[in-house]
């Protein structure tokens, strides 16, 4: 792979880099300036072969993406037509076959009619093709498991597994079998997975000490990432300098800090340097977290806006109405872009309410580089907003009433008379 000061030249698919994009630099520059950005990955001026001049990221032109501008209309820019892949061999485009998914408004693949060994033609996505997911139509499949479906495999050992007995249950992978794990597990597998090599050991030794196999594999995917976005142990020791990663790291972990990514969603187990409980959280959490480490219980308390403890007194005090918050809401809404938790301020479980709080900074722009986290002011607020259109809607979907009451309101004492509209009528005053 070139350097960064050979791009230049560098040819890749239907592609020629020309020059660095200087009206990108000079924006980035100025954004850099202002404090708005830390940081921002440099553009060139492509041409490609059909004489389209477009800006590439040097992600894209690093990764070989996109193949074309947009001008060839196989994708990939690749004509399958004549190779082969396993026992399968490429006789065309299935052109009928894209257009009908496309009309469904499914997401698009290119579609490829292939002839197997046996005879039988089937149309196959092309990426299923080219990273060998598909080599045949099945049939030497169904053979091997025909074939396996008489043998005795009673004392057979594959890897770490050895049968035990039949259960008589079959799949189309053909019949079950009881196997005894070396680390003692028994587990149910079909016989095409064990004679094939498929599985070769029980779920726990494949997770290897995570939750699932699912949460292993998707570990070992994000190793080549921490190159990329830094490992969690560095971030947090770049963030919080005067943390011991020792004493906050749990030994419930399974691995260390420096072994996940920065923004991994794996679950991590810290003890709160405060209460010394133990809680629960992710890295991507703590990625654009602007306080202290610790716990929710702890952080309510200690981030409480003079805001959100008026309405909460005036709930538990003045009202007498038992509230829940952040945390301890019985409603768990998750950000389905991050997968992160959300939390609500005030939770009202018995009339089934929701009253959130909302202070200036989610009606205008603020400046506070601690809040921003490598977002500029704009993003911010628009990605609050979003966060905040989100919880109501779930709330509502849930059954819940909403209610958003802002500072404004608050400050001039109107807040009383809203919530207490709302709980004598029932209704909600959104913002």
């Amino acid at each position: 792979m070139p350097k960064k000061k050979d791009w230049i030249g560098y040819k890749f698919n239907t592609f020629e880099v020309i020059e660095e994009d200087k009206k990108w630099h000079d924006e980035c520059e100025e954004k850099v300036k202002q404090g708005n950005i830390k940081r921002y990955n440099n553009k060139y001026i492509c041409r490609c072969s059909c004489g389209n001049i477009v800006s590439l990221s040097v992600t894209q032109i690093a990764k070989n993406k996109p193949l074309s501008c947009g001008c060839i209309p196989i994708r990939y820019g690749e004509n399958l037509v004549g190779k082969t892949f396993g026992d399968w061999v490429v006789l065309e485009r299935d052109i009928d076959k894209e257009t009908s998914i496309k009309d469904q408004g499914k997401t698009f693949h290119d579609y490829w009619k292939c002839k197997c060994v046996c005879g039988n033609v089937v149309s196959v996505i092309g990426c299923h093709l080219r990273d060998g997911t598909s080599t045949n139509c099945g049939c030497l499949k169904s053979e091997k498991i025909s074939s396996a479906k008489t043998l005795d495999l009673t004392g057979k050992r594959f890897g770490k597994l050895t049968c035990i007995r039949s259960t008589g249950r079959k799949s189309k992978n053909g019949n079950y079998w009881i196997c005894k794990c070396d680390c003692g597990e028994y587990v149910e597998i079909p016989v095409y997975h064990l004679t094939s090599g498929k599985i070769a050991e029980c779920n726990k030794c494949r997770a290897n000490g995570f939750s699932s196999v699912k949460s292993y594999s998707v570990y070992l995917r994000n190793q080549n990432k921490i190159q990329i976005n830094g490992s969690l142990g560095d971030e947090l020791k770049n963030k919080y300098p005067n943390i011991i990663l020792d004493e906050l790291w749990s030994k419930r972990n399974i691995v260390s800090p420096f072994k996940l990514t920065a923004k991994s969603h794996q679950k991590i187990y810290l003890i709160c340097p405060y209460c010394k409980e133990e809680f629960e959280t992710s890295a991507l959490q703590l990625y654009g977290r602007v306080y202290e480490i610790m716990c929710p219980d702890c952080l309510s308390k200690i981030r409480d806006s003079v805001y959100e403890k008026t309405v909460k007194e005036y709930l538990n005090i003045s009202l007498g109405i038992k509230t829940l918050h952040e945390n301890n809401c019985n409603l768990k809404p998750v950000n389905p872009i991050t997968g992160s938790r959300l939390f609500y301020d005030n939770e009202l479980p018995k009339q089934k309410i929701i009253i959130e709080v909302h202070g200036q900074q989610h009606y205008e722009l603020i400046n506070f580089s601690q809040w921003l986290s490598n977002r500029s002011p704009e993003e911010w607020l628009k990605d609050l907003q979003v966060r905040d259109e989100y919880k109501k809607n779930f709330a509502i979907n849930n059954g819940y009433k909403y209610l958003a009451l802002s500072y404004k309101q608050i400050l001039s004492g109107e807040y009383k008379k809203i919530i207490d509209n709302l709980l004598r009528k029932g209704d909600t005053n959104e913002i």
